[in-house]
């Protein structure tokens, strides 16, 4: 009689030393500054939370948020939806902030960054190993939405409607609280893009895009 073969249950274990890493990464990404080459100089480049911070404090000080400011771009609303989505999201995986460490002399440093540090910090399970990988791929993300606000790429916009869902205009709210109609339809070097249903086209469908939009090229592009 031939034995019977039973199934292993597979480990839930995950790979603590990789998603451990990965976090570390991502705060490192998020948090430290960053070594560049400036005309053949090299200089250190202000953190990504740092340089998000200062985005939103730079408008706050001017009284933007109190309606003193008017017609702002949105760039700076959504600065502060993003920092406000980080702080609130790292508070959640680690609420004490630990040790106030500002004098008179230097600002402390800020709350969520003292939280990452912690967390990277702690001891950890192997069973964990998903959860930290799940920090990590945020960090990763908002490092790259931080990046994306702060220096955006070129867009040009398309004033007609979008062919998937034939939408042409979007509604934006700027600063000041008032909104604002803009194309739906957004070209970059990476695409175009609906910014009402978020169906995106890669670039090499811009030359059936514009045919069926009855548009030209966008400049650069080929048939």
């Amino acid at each position: 009689m031939e034995e019977e073969l039973t199934a292993v249950p597979v480990d839930s274990d995950g790979n603590l030393p990789g998603a451990l890493e990965k976090l570390r990464d991502g705060v490192s990404a998020l948090t430290d500054p960053k070594l560049q080459i400036v005309d053949g100089r090299k200089e250190w480049a202000e953190p990504l939370y740092s340089s998000l911070c200062d985005a939103v404090e730079s408008v706050e000080g001017s009284g933007m948020f109190m309606g003193v400011a008017k017609s702002q771009p949105p760039i700076w609303t959504d600065a502060f939806d993003l920092r406000n989505k980080i702080d609130v999201r790292v508070k959640e995986w680690q609420r004490d902030p630990g040790v106030y460490d500002g004098d008179l002399t230097q600002p402390p440093t800020p709350e969520t960054v003292r939280r990452l540090r912690i967390l990277e910090s702690l001891q950890w399970r192997p069973q964990d190993a998903k959860a930290l990988e799940g920090y990590g791929s945020d960090l990763e993300r908002w490092c790259e939405e931080i990046k994306h606000l702060l220096n955006p790429e070129p867009v040009k916009t398309v004033s007609a409607p979008c062919p998937a869902c034939q939408k042409r205009w979007v509604y934006r709210k700027y600063s000041a609280g008032e909104n604002v109609r803009q194309p739906a339809l957004q070209l970059t070097a990476q695409g175009c893009s609906c910014q009402a249903c978020r169906y995106t086209w890669d670039p090499s469908y811009f030359v059936h895009l514009a045919r069926v939009l009855e548009c030209p090229l966008p400049e650069g592009v080929l048939e």
